[in-house]
């Protein structure tokens, strides 16, 4: 499994790379990840095209063939604790969980307890 970070300094990638991998290794996600931090104005056109909601969301997850793709909304004042949650959160969603209803969405919360630092 190879992950991949774009947009952090190779400290911070280090740091995120080793949480990412705890999470995949447990929840048995094997495959390559790309967690790509980008501007509002490109996770807003990415969530128009693929999810038909015209507006900056902090997180889109896609799960393709062999490699799976977190994108993050960067703002300048992102903390790495914050940049996890948001990566936790779309590391959930390639695991299959959502948060459309009061059920699912404890079942998610439960999960990212768990992972929390």
């Amino acid at each position: 499994m190879k992950i991949e970070i774009f947009g952090l300094e190779s400290r911070e990638k280090r740091l995120l790379r080793s949480r990412i991998r705890k999470v995949m290794e447990k929840e048995g996600l094997s495959k390559d990840l790309n967690v790509v931090l980008v501007p509002p104005g490109y996770i807003r056109e990415l969530n128009r095209r693929y999810r038909q909601r015209d507006f900056a969301t902090d997180v889109l997850s896609f799960d393709l063939d062999d490699v799976a793709e977190i994108y993050i909304r960067k703002d300048d004042d992102m903390t790495l604790d914050s940049i996890w949650e948001l990566t936790l959160h779309g590391l959930l969603h390639l695991l299959g969980y959502d948060h459309e209803d009061e059920e699912s969405w404890r079942k998610m919360e439960a999960i990212a307890r768990r992972y929390r630092s």
